[in-house]
């Protein structure tokens, strides 16, 4: 077999080789910290599934958060449910929809629990029935100490430079 020959195989194995399926629901949640050991979420959900999703959970909440439910709030054209007794926040379409290609924004709740502790897993339910899982991206809210560290040096090293050009 030619060099050519060999080449062409080897793309044609790579084309029909089975690809892992890209997510097709994203749930991200930026968390920002209030004090007192309590955390700010805010929730949104993608879906670039085929169907209309009618349902998100966060499937891994904690029992019996005093705070969840009474902060719990959803967009506009949805509804949150929090059921403490499960430990699951449940996101619904309501008058709106969670279109494919759209990205809903404006989830949040106030909870006790850390994003290291809970909050992590997800499961969608579409309109046809179909069931997709994954986990939720935590974005951060406030920069980590050594960002801040970093930019900190680069400001003083931007100031040194600056101080030395003028003299």
């Amino acid at each position: 077999m030619s060099v050519r020959n060999w080449a062409l195989a080897i793309a044609l194995g790579i084309s029909l080789a089975p690809w892992p399926a890209m997510a097709s629901v994203v749930v991200d949640a930026t968390v920002t910290p209030v004090g007192g050991g309590v955390f700010h979420y805010e929730i949104s959900v993608t879906n670039t599934e085929i169907a209309e999703l009618a349902l998100v959970s966060i499937v891994d909440a904690p029992l019996s958060d005093p705070l969840i439910d009474p902060s719990l709030e959803a967009p506009i054209g949805f509804l949150a449910n929090y059921d403490g007794g499960l430990g699951i926040i449940d996101l619904l379409a309501d008058s709106g929809t969670f279109a494919s290609g759209s990205t809903i924004t404006g989830f949040s709740f106030d909870s006790l629990s850390s994003p290291q502790s809970s909050f992590a897993h997800f499961e969608a339910l579409t309109v046809l029935g179909d069931s997709v899982v994954g986990d939720v991206n935590f974005l951060s809210a406030v920069p980590e100490p050594t960002t801040l560290a970093l930019l900190g040096l680069g400001l003083a090293g931007l100031a040194t430079s600056s101080r030395r050009r003028k003299n």
